[in-house]
């Protein structure tokens, strides 16, 4: 009964947000398309974070950056670490303008490892647990580059100390990823 009762609230709360965009009021499509392009991510300073915040929680742990720009002309970070078993770590920018940007994604690369495959990419990707890295592994073949990923959202300049939390988190679940399945 109690299920029921929070299958109802939530289908409540999804049909109370609904109306309160203008899904099943009176507005046009034409009022709709025109809402949702005048957004442009990156524009507003309380949802966009600029590369310097994610750069200076790297040197508040202890590593130093690098900036670069990718092909688009969007920031990224290299992580400088001295984990021999850590191929690359770097720090990816998306939804950037003039405030900042509003994805970053923290990404790592451990080459190959040997026997890894999707069995333990599923163990380690548990699906409750939203603060966590994503595994991947592009195929079941031996030698396929295996890496981890996080993308964190929505910070600006204010939320420096949860960044600070994000980054930290990512550089021990490497770790962790390095002791158990690199170091024997």
């Amino acid at each position: 009964m109690i299920i029921k009762n929070k299958i109802w609230c939530l289908a409540a709360s999804v049909f109370v947000l609904a109306l309160s965009i203008g899904f099943s009021t009176g507005a046009s499509a034409q009022e709709k398309k025109a809402a949702s392009l005048s957004y442009v991510p990156g524009t507003r300073s309380d949802l966009a974070v600029k590369p310097s915040i994610v750069s200076d929680s790297f040197n508040r742990l202890g590593y130093k950056v690098e900036y670069h720009k990718d092909a688009m002309g969007r920031p990224h970070l290299v992580v400088l670490h001295s984990n021999e078993a850590i191929k690359g770590m770097a720090v990816f920018f998306n939804g950037c303008h003039l405030a900042g940007c509003e994805d970053v994604t923290l990404y790592a690369d451990f080459g190959s490892v040997p026997d890894f495959g999707f069995a333990e990419a599923n163990r380690w990707n548990h699906p409750n647990d939203r603060l966590r890295s994503k595994i991947f592994v592009s195929t079941e073949t031996e030698g396929d580059p295996v890496g981890i990923s996080m993308t964190v959202s929505f910070l600006n300049e204010s939320n420096a100390d949860q960044m600070d939390w994000n980054v930290g988190l990512f550089l021990l679940e490497a770790e962790i990823f390095v002791a158990r399945h690199l170091k024997k």
